[in-house]
């Protein structure tokens, strides 16, 4: 994992991370606030990541649960107001 402008590395500081999967070219981009930190583990707050990483995110997710369907009705359920 990159993460990218965090030379201020106090909690509450917001930056960008990119981790880049195992055997692959994608990447997922997101932008973080760190939350935690002890030594040199670091805990984030996910505030946004970019269409590409997000069509990732569910491909994987569908991968992993065998069913699409519950995908969308979780999605569904997350983008209601």
């Amino acid at each position: 994992m990159l993460v990218r402008d965090m030379a201020d590395r106090n909690v509450g500081h917001t930056c960008y991370l990119d981790i880049k999967l195992v055997n692959s070219d994608i990447h997922l981009l997101f932008e973080a606030e760190l939350a935690h930190k002890d030594d040199n583990h670091y805990g984030f707050v996910f505030h946004g990541e970019d269409i590409e990483t997000f069509t990732h995110l569910r491909r994987l997710l569908e991968l992993n649960l065998g069913d699409a369907e519950i995908i969308e009705r979780e999605l569904a359920d997350l983008t209601k107001t």
